[in-house]
């Protein structure tokens, strides 16, 4: 059957003997597929490989500050169109270097308005200034809104280039050491930033892929990658539950498991119930039919009779098919 939102809806109505009360059946339905999601890693939630793009940092001068611009709050006014190829992620910084008036620090960017105009996250001067010189910072890649794990990450110039996962802190000493030079590699590292919206303030935290070093052009390319996703929240009752079909009845489970437990939490808590699903059948299920689809993944790698592996066939600029190893 085709699992809707609707249909999951019937069953928490059927376990509960009638409705909900003070609770939204779609919340406790996206709760359920919350913890769904996180219980397994399941090839179901593997994505096809997406396209990252690499954005240039922007540098601005005889840019006018306002203390209080349009829409609302605090903007940098740039009248000859200095954002239009930026494309703004949460977590962006500007780093103001001069001006009248103006305090040299870093300062988080709010939002995109148009092509002229950005807005920041807290003053860099008290008043207008006309001579405003900064940069904008956007050293990091925008991930799909329904990224949960990076799964495998390879640059498009993968001839020449790599892409190696790093950590935080290697990426921060990498952007502030002037010695380290590179040519295509990419390393890599991935962090949460915290939305600074004005009205409402707040919001759930965006995944930002980090990265050394920055570009001086914008590239839609740069690298490729697969994913795992996480459970994207149904909004309407005729929403489809993206699940399969093997995952279906373990779906359901969860949403009367945890319908039962907020409306019948003296009987049994919800850590009870959620733990008796994933030690029951429906749970086992799922997991032994979510490994069948691909049951073979070449030959073993490493250890003490390891194999020889294979050859990849490479192939020069001119298109030429260079040779293996003699």
């Amino acid at each position: 059957m085709v699992l809707t939102a609707r249909k999951c809806y019937d069953h928490i109505r059927h376990a509960l003997g009638g409705e909900l009360r003070d609770l939204s059946p779609r919340d406790i339905l996206n709760q359920a597929g919350r913890h769904l999601a996180s219980m397994h890693r399941w090839k179901w939630l593997e994505r096809p490989a997406v396209r990252l793009a690499t954005r240039a940092n922007i540098s601005i001068t005889g840019a006018t500050w306002t203390p209080s611009g349009d829409p609302s709050g605090l903007t940098i006014v740039e009248s000859s169109g200095s954002f239009a190829d930026y494309d703004f992620l949460t977590g962006d910084q500007f780093e103001s270097t001069g001006g009248t008036g103006i305090t040299q620090q870093y300062t988080e960017i709010i939002q995109k308005i148009d092509d002229d105009k950005i807005q920041l996250v807290s003053s860099i001067g008290t008043a207008v200034a006309a001579d405003l010189a900064g940069t904008v910072h956007a050293d990091a890649c925008a991930l799909p809104s329904d990224f949960r794990e990076i799964i495998s990450i390879q640059s498009n110039n993968s001839l020449v280039g790599s892409v190696t996962l790093t950590s935080l802190g290697e990426i921060m000493e990498l952007r502030t050491d002037q010695s380290f030079t590179t040519a295509l590699d990419w390393w890599v590292a991935l962090s949460w930033a915290q939305p600074r919206t004005t009205s409402p303030s707040g919001g759930a935290p965006v995944a930002r892929l980090e990265y050394w070093p920055s570009v001086s052009a914008n590239n839609n390319s740069a690298m490729s990658m697969f994913y795992r996703a996480k459970w994207l929240d149904v909004s309407n009752d005729s929403d489809y539950v993206s699940v399969p079909d093997y995952v279906e009845q373990l779906a359901i489970r969860l949403a009367r498991a945890c319908a039962l437990a907020w409306e019948e939490e003296d009987q049994a808590s919800l850590t009870m119930r959620l733990a008796e699903i994933e030690q029951g059948p429906e749970f086992y299920r799922a997991v032994n039919v979510d490994k069948l689809g691909q049951r073979y993944y070449g030959t073993p790698l490493g250890g003490h009779a390891a194999g020889g592996g294979s050859f990849r066939t490479m192939v020069a600029n001119n298109g030429t098919i260079l040779g293996g190893p003699s």
